[in-house]
């Protein structure tokens, strides 16, 4: 696979970004398209491992990059095995807001990665790629780096009722699984266990201020 990159592994737009480099042994650059499928690989392997089952299509990938906000070569950062040139791990940010105050960081690594140097370095590329970023959003505004969440409404819980599982099944599929935030302001988590849902399993949300300010999130309702 041709790749256009520096001589320390990343691209050139992301070395302006961040002076971090990947352990030794280790290349280090932006995924690009044809990456996707053993994106896709990595991503299911570390969510078997974790949660005992695959959770991630190919199309997920590429619905999110064709996001307008969204630039893989900009936004993404695979870790390679020096020696096989297999991907272990990849990094994905996202910024779904306007200013981008909360930007979403997605890390997935081999299972045999854990806790291993190629994943810290991704963690910490993206908190530089992060920094970086300051400069396009207003000095008042905090700055969040954070995990993504789903949340919902009450006519959805009808709707699951009435032609969602339905429709689930009708296509082959056994299980439906979404992401839901517990802290949610509109109680979503207990809107799905009333449409049949249960937890399983849940996950902690860790946040990092990345510069202190006005907070622009809602916090409350009303």
């Amino acid at each position: 696979m041709d790749r256009l990159q520096t001589k320390n592994g990343l691209t050139m737009e992301t070395k302006q970004l961040v002076r971090v480099l990947p352990p030794m042994g280790y290349t280090a650059l932006a995924a690009e398209w044809d990456d996707i499928p053993e994106m896709t690989r990595v991503s299911n392997r570390d969510a078997e491992f974790v949660m005992g089952h695959a959770d991630t299509e190919e199309m997920e990938f590429q619905r999110n990059w064709e996001a307008p906000e969204f630039d893989h070569k900009r936004d993404t950062q695979l870790i390679l095995d020096g020696t096989t040139d297999r991907i272990v791990g990849f990094v994905q940010i996202f910024n779904e807001q306007v200013p981008a105050t909360r930007p979403y960081i997605w890390n997935r690594m081999l299972p045999g990665y854990h806790n291993h140097a190629a994943g810290d370095f991704l963690l910490y590329w993206a908190e530089k790629h992060c920094i970086a970023n300051l400069a396009t959003i207003p000095g008042d505004l905090r700055v969040v780096m954070n995990t993504y969440s789903v949340s919902g409404f009450e006519p959805l819980e009808q709707l699951l009722k009435r032609h969602g599982y339905k429709a689930y099944y009708d296509r082959g599929m056994q299980a439906v699984a979404l992401g839901v935030d517990a802290q949610s302001l509109t109680g979503a988590t207990r809107l799905y266990e009333r449409a049949g849902m249960h937890v399983h399993p849940s996950y902690d949300r860790y946040e990092k201020v990345i510069r202190n300010g006005k907070e622009i999130a809602k916090m409350e309702l009303g």
